[in-house]
């Protein structure tokens, strides 16, 4: 498959995942440029030897509450080949704030904007560590850029938009992720279970960083939803990114609070349990969405109260291919960054 071809395919399966959750805006925006995409698949198809593949999978639903009906929670996934053709990988989740219209809109703009800054040099440029970093950094910029020069317009009469957002960047078998906000990602590794890569920028995670409260107890605080970063504003703190190595076998899982909230087990083993099953990626994200409107098992009875959206990739490799290196440090060590605007 030629990279057109795939870039193609890449826009239209999520352009089929924003119509079935009823969001035409970023519908149509993933279609013109799917049909930007398709004028470029006169090329032939290169011949290569791709000896990795990542399976991809979306989960979005707008959840059981009556006050959410909108799903503010935007989600984008691409795996395919570069220019010297490695495989590279772009998964986004971005959760709104700010009420429904505003939320969604904010979340949009985000994930357009990271896409638009990351994707063609990803595809066209064959980076290594640092320069994968740094252009994790720079989509990131970018994405707050796009929300914080919108909530500049006088037409929003003082309101503010924001959004979570979460990002994984890889090249071949190196990854990095950076988050903003209380969405998060997680790895799945058999003989290791589920591992959380990111860490919330929430009042509650501050106050079990404290022993204020157990991990469990922030489930319930009342001030659970107070997060203490978004995307949207004249200064941006990011974090060190963290940087990991893909193995054969491991599953990552971006996913917004509606799915860990809902679920409300602080070990993840629920999660773990579809993860680890021999399914797709599209089947572990449906059945993520299920166990979050169910409430997750035997942890918590009721859920779908909130918007979810889910990216699941299932890493398949030959492991000669790739490097072995140590499992990251945990996110506690990361150190920050502060982006004036």
């Amino acid at each position: 498959m030629s990279t057109s071809e795939g870039m193609v395919l890449a826009y239209l399966r999520n352009m089929r995942a924003a119509q079935q959750n009823e969001q035409p805006e970023h519908a149509r925006h993933l279609f013109n440029a799917a049909m930007s995409w398709l004028e470029q698949c006169d090329k032939e198809d290169e011949q290569t030897n791709d000896s990795l593949q990542l399976n991809v999978g979306v989960g979005l639903d707008a959840g059981t509450n009556p006050r959410k009906s909108v799903n503010e929670d935007y989600v984008f996934a691409v795996s395919m080949l570069n220019r010297v053709q490695e495989r590279v990988g772009l998964f986004l989740v971005a959760d709104g704030v700010g009420g429904a219209i505003d939320g969604q809109e904010a979340s949009r703009r985000a994930v357009h904007a990271f896409v638009n800054e990351v994707l063609p040099q990803l595809l066209e440029e064959p980076l290594r560590r640092e320069a994968l970093r740094d252009l994790l950094v720079a989509g990131i910029q970018a994405a707050n850029q796009a929300v914080y020069q919108r909530n500049q317009d006088p037409m929003l009469l003082g309101s503010t938009m924001g959004t979570t957002f979460t990002a994984v960047v890889s090249v071949g078998c190196d990854a990095y992720v950076s988050s903003i906000g209380d969405s998060r990602a997680y790895v799945y590794r058999e003989g290791t279970g589920l591992m959380r890569l990111t860490q919330d920028h929430s009042k509650v995670a501050e106050l079990v960083k404290l022993q204020v409260i157990t991990p469990r107890e922030a489930y319930y605080h009342p001030e659970r939803n107070v997060i203490l970063r978004a995307l949207g504003g004249r200064g941006l703190e990011i974090d060190e990114p963290i940087q990991f190595q893909l193995q054969k076998g491991d599953v990552l899982l971006l996913c917004s609070d509606g799915l860990w909230e809902m679920v409300r087990d602080p070990r993840g083993d629920d999660m773990a349990a579809i993860l680890k099953r021999n399914l797709s990626a599209e089947e572990m994200a449906e059945n993520l969405v299920r166990l979050a409107l169910s409430g997750g098992g035997p942890h918590n009875t009721g859920g779908g109260h909130d918007n979810i959206g889910i990216v699941v990739v299932k890493m398949e490799v030959d492991v000669a291919e790739c490097e072995t290196m140590m499992w990251p440090p945990t996110p506690s060590c990361t150190e920050t960054m502060v982006v004036s605007m």
